[in-house]
């Protein structure tokens, strides 16, 4: 009850009335913890998943009761690379779409033995994300509103392809209930305008380090609480200032903001661990100065 206090407080100073609240829980919590039992959760694996501990974390623990699981074109060869023989056919995608000029043969094959769909879209004005993000919305009909899309290996790869899928964010978000990029060590997601968002990150894999990054427009106004450093109705641009190398300090983070922005944290066991070394080094260090 604090928590929700808290952010109808900070709604209400900022914009002089009540916001809607929408509640961002960490993408590992299982469907119990969510606040969203039951609602359907979409997998797209992209071209770099398996390349770091969060994503691999994330497939092992949502890929089994995740309503869809798609691969965009070329990362059916990664999902396929990524596993094991013996592991390969526990995690099968239900369809592989795309232009299929990625998709090596022997994965093809594979896929389609296996009951999954091949399903060539040849439609040049979207790339093979997009192609599955279009399936997702075919496939859920009304539900769409009520589901959950976690792209995997959205960075770490080339950077266009990264700031196609920020393209996307901006273009789907309103179309889900979540719309998340993972990858990298990092989880991303778009925060619209007009509401209070409550961040409920998982502190042993999410954060701590985070950031509020105008990438497809300038805020006019973001307010925060809850990070080392908050933001008090501060406009953010390139060009201008962003929040970057922020870090998160409470329990439940608070952003309202009056243009869509990007929240981005770091994601898996080793960052984690990493900013536990470094809090500990410095603390170590004020001791010593003492």
């Amino acid at each position: 009850m604090a928590a929700a206090s808290s952010a109808a407080s900070l709604a209400a100073a900022v914009t002089g009335g009540a916001l809607d609240e929408l509640v961002h829980r960490s993408i590992i919590a299982p469907p119990s913890e969510s606040g969203h039992p039951g609602q359907p959760t979409a997998i797209i694996v992209l071209n770099n998943v398996g390349e770091d501990s969060g994503s691999s974390l994330f497939l092992r623990s949502a890929w089994h009761s995740a309503s869809l699981r798609l691969c965009a074109d070329g990362g059916a060869n990664s999902l396929y690379d990524s596993l094991g023989e013996q592991n390969r056919s526990l995690f099968l995608p239900d369809m592989v779409v795309g232009d299929l000029d990625s998709l090596r043969p022997e994965v093809a094959d594979y896929y389609r033995d296996s009951g999954a769909a091949i399903v060539k879209v040849s439609d040049q004005d979207r790339n093979d994300f997009e192609k599955c993000l279009q399936q997702v919305l075919a496939s859920a009909g009304a539900a769409a509103r009520d589901t959950t899309v976690v792209a995997l290996g959205a960075f770490g790869g080339r950077f266009d392809q990264e700031m196609a899928a920020f393209h996307l964010l901006y273009q789907y978000t309103h179309a889900f209930r979540r719309f998340v990029l993972l990858g990298g060590g990092n989880v991303s997601f778009l925060l619209l305008p007009d509401r209070r968002h409550r961040i409920v990150p998982d502190p042993r894999m999410e954060g701590p380090f985070c950031g509020l990054l105008p990438i497809g427009n300038p805020c006019g106004s973001v307010t925060t609480s809850g990070l080392m450093w908050d933001l008090h109705q501060q406009p953010l641009a390139f060009g201008g200032r962003v929040s970057s190398s922020n870090r998160i300090a409470a329990a439940e983070v608070e952003v309202v903001t009056d243009a869509p922005v990007v929240w981005t944290m770091s994601f898996g066991a080793a960052t984690v661990a990493a900013a536990a070394a470094t809090a500990a080094a410095a603390a170590e260090a004020g001791e010593g100065d003492a």
